[in-house]
């Protein structure tokens, strides 16, 4: 993730917390260790001392799930309006031209999937094989890409371009 990050360079990071392999906390703390993007944190680990943590690590901004699109929306917009736009090291970009993106991200998981492995380990893992090629058909007919499908989970990707007219006018101006 850090090396798409330095590669990329985006204005936003959005991430959960209860990744697959690392914990969300700690990738936080490896992003504000060498990169000043801004981090909004979406995660269903909305308690008290959860959000506090978050924050005090460096997030930008904390939203619990389940959550409002248009929330979402508008605080990515009002966290991008506060932080100068900033590339790798924190140098101000704000002065270059800055060709933005806007990419939706899907990640899915097996519901129950450790209860499943442990009453049938071979139909499970066979029947993910069959819903992981599904899902990354419809992915790809929606012209969008799997980035990674680790474990239970599947990440994909799709560029703003290949939103719907109806989708991509919402975000005019993002």
């Amino acid at each position: 993730m850090l090396s798409t990050i330095r590669n990329e360079s985006p204005d936003i990071v959005i991430l959960d917390i209860m990744l697959p392999g690392k914990d969300g906390l700690e990738v936080l703390r490896e992003i504000r260790s060498e990169l000043s993007v801004a981090v909004i944190m979406l995660t269903a680990k909305g308690d008290d001392a959860d959000r506090i943590v978050g924050l005090e690590l460096g997030a930008d901004d904390y939203l619990p799930k389940p959550f409002n699109p248009r929330e979402l929306l508008a605080r990515i917009k009002a966290v991008t309006r506060r932080i100068p736009s900033q590339g790798v090291g924190g140098a101000d970009v704000t002065s270059q031209t800055i060709r933005r993106q806007l990419k939706a991200i899907l990640s899915a998981d097996v519901k129950d999937y450790s209860r499943l492995m442990s009453e049938n380990e071979m139909w499970t893992i066979q029947t993910l094989k069959n819903y992981r090629s599904l899902i990354a058909s419809h992915v790809r007919s929606h012209q969008g890409r799997v980035v990674d499908s680790p474990g239970d989970n599947l990440l994909a990707e799709f560029g703003a371009s290949f939103m719907p007219l109806s989708a991509r006018s919402r975000f005019k101006g993002t």
